[in-house]
């Protein structure tokens, strides 16, 4: 199923990309990787402590080989990040990008 979602995600952006020439509409989209929102964060400490990686969400992070192994960048993306990929496809600085899916998930290649 996941393969399909990831066709059907980068086939709509440029689809409408297609749809919107002409009209100064961009469309583009993200593949996301994992975001350290509140409930990731709680739900990797608690695991964390079952596994004996720390007690606190920053002693995981350093001492999950399972979390610094997933990505290239060792780590979960922080919301911010993804805010401001967001604003900068939103922007006018990106008016030329259409019909692209952009990766923001630190260099996972298991997908």
């Amino acid at each position: 199923m996941d393969a399909a979602s990831n066709a059907a995600r980068l086939n709509l952006a440029r689809s409408l990309s297609r749809d919107l020439k002409h009209t100064g509409v961009t469309s583009n989209a993200i593949a996301a990787g994992t975001i350290l929102v509140p409930t990731t964060r709680k739900c990797l400490t608690e695991l964390g402590r079952e596994n004996g990686w720390g007690e606190t969400w920053e002693e995981v992070e350093r001492n999950a080989a399972p979390i610094r192994a997933g990505t290239d960048v060792g780590r979960i993306g922080k919301p911010r990040e993804y805010a401001n990929l967001v604003a900068y496809l939103a922007s006018p600085i990106s008016g030329y990008l259409t019909g692209a899916t952009l990766r923001m998930d630190g260099g996972r290649y298991d997908r």
